[in-house]
């Protein structure tokens, strides 16, 4: 099995089932919250409710943080690794049915 953390900028969290997502507020506070995320392409692709606190900090300021966690975004491991993040629509997001 490849080792994928090599392979793209995201370093454990490429791999990591759950990964604290950090967005920053207008005064510059960091805020962290753990989702799940997983690799597409180039991408490191996340998925929240679009009226979320998070998605309106990043649609202000697109600089993020992301890092591996546990499910309550408690336990980091693996580098901080610093991004810019991408707010995609239901138009831009692709929907996929399973049968």
């Amino acid at each position: 099995m490849t080792d994928q953390s090599s392979r793209t900028p995201f370093g454990e969290a490429a791999q990591a089932k759950y990964v604290q997502l950090t967005t920053f507020r207008k005064d510059g506070t960091p805020v962290a919250t753990p989702l799940w995320a997983a690799i597409d392409g180039e991408r490191l692709t996340m998925w929240t409710a679009a009226d979320s606190w998070k998605v309106k900090r990043i649609r202000r300021d697109p600089r993020v943080v992301v890092q591996a966690c546990d499910a309550r975004g408690r336990k980091t491991t693996g580098a901080a690794v610093n991004g810019t993040a991408e707010i995609l629509d239901d138009a831009g997001t692709p929907r996929r049915s399973v049968a």
